[in-house]
């Protein structure tokens, strides 16, 4: 436990009115911290129905009117989203789909507070109700990016959430994420930044690692609203996977057994630079037949032989004693030195290859 609260509010949205009794009675806040990762988050979550009629409008300020219309100009001036569907994921009372339509794109938005659903439909824009789920299919998917301002904070399990709403991205779908800034917070000593609503408290790394978890690519975070906030930019990952590797592994072996065998077809001798990792696994997978010889700088591996092809190792020195034709550089770190170390201090004038997503020659 890194901060405990005695007397919050419950609900800080639930005003009464005078002589009508009901008023909302303290709980006590446990606020916890990750060692790991720095991210706060506190120990309980809200009950179910938490926000079934949840009012917390800001759309009265002019300050805050102006800073929005000037962030959604930012947004769909950078990802060219004019004309395209975006959807607001809590969009409260409809304030900033307005906003978003003004800036030109074509928006609706998703709400589980019925208080504010009918507002933000009161103005004339297509809001579903709910929440946003893991399994669950956002209504008109797919979309082509999103906004969620000032609600990962309210949401218990955020990866989960944010996964959720990019499987119903298109593409590279793209996404405005706003949170209240916990840096602000400590910086300012506002221990009253924290109430039952806000379950997760985010700084700079941790808003970057929750998006990074969920899959997106995290473009730009900054912190706006005179430091109040946090505004990320973020893209639809696509994540590197292995599997494209296989296709690369038949070509370019079947590129460098090609090479062996014009080579041994013309009578000319190919030697490979590079006994290290790569060379090893690459000559593995290759086999020995059309190679005279490896050669490597380093004078621990010279004299032996490579595991699986058993090729013989020497110094680089054997190319002036030994007639070599071609030569084909598997020490990929070290290509600009060993291509040097070949023309000017070998003094080697034949061709010179090197591996890549293909076979490629050296000039």
């Amino acid at each position: 436990m890194r901060l405990r609260l005695n007397r919050v509010p419950s609900n800080i949205s639930r005003l009464v009115h005078p002589g009508q009794g009901g008023k909302v009675g303290p709980v006590r806040l446990n606020v916890a911290q990750c060692d790991a990762c720095g991210f706060v988050q506190l120990t309980k979550n809200l009950d179910a129905g938490f926000y079934d009629d949840y009012l917390m409008t800001v759309s009265h300020s002019s300050q805050m009117r102006r800073f929005q219309s000037l962030q959604a100009a930012r947004f769909v001036r950078r990802f060219n989203l004019k004309r395209k569907r975006i959807i607001e994921v809590g969009c409260g009372d409809g304030q900033y789909l307005a906003v978003l339509a003004n800036a030109g794109v074509a928006v609706s938005g998703i709400e589980p507070s019925i208080s504010f659903r009918r507002l933000a439909i009161q103005r004339g824009y297509q809001v579903y109700p709910g929440y946003v789920t893991q399994t669950q299919r956002l209504p008109g998917a797919p979309y082509d990016g999103f906004v969620a301002r000032q609600v990962l904070e309210h949401v218990w399990a955020p990866r989960e959430f944010l996964m959720g709403i990019r499987k119903c991205l298109a593409g590279q779908g793209v996404g405005l994420v706003e949170v209240p800034s916990i840096e602000q917070s400590i910086k300012t000593n506002r221990f009253y930044d924290f109430f039952p609503d806000h379950v997760n408290y985010f700084d700079s790394g941790t808003l970057r690692l929750a998006l990074t978890l969920a899959g997106f690519e995290v473009l730009s975070i900054k912190r706006v609203m005179n430091g109040d906030y946090l505004e990320a930019h973020i893209q639809n990952g696509r994540p590197s996977s292995v599997e494209t590797l296989g296709a690369g592994v038949g070509r370019l072996v079947g590129e460098f057994k090609r090479l062996c065998s014009r080579n041994q077809a013309h009578r000319k001798t190919l030697v490979v630079w590079g006994a290290g990792a790569k060379g090893v696994t690459f000559l593995s997978l290759t086999g020995k037949s059309g190679i005279k010889f490896v050669v490597d700088s380093d004078p621990h591996k010279q004299g032996l032989l490579l595991p699986v092809s058993g090729l013989q190792v020497f110094a680089p020195e054997r190319i002036l004693v030994e007639r070599v034709d071609c030569v084909v550089i598997t020490a990929m770190s070290y290509l600009t030195e060993i291509h040097r170390q070949l023309r000017q201090g070998l003094k080697f004038k034949g061709p010179i290859y090197y591996l890549g997503a293909s076979l490629r020659r050296l000039q």
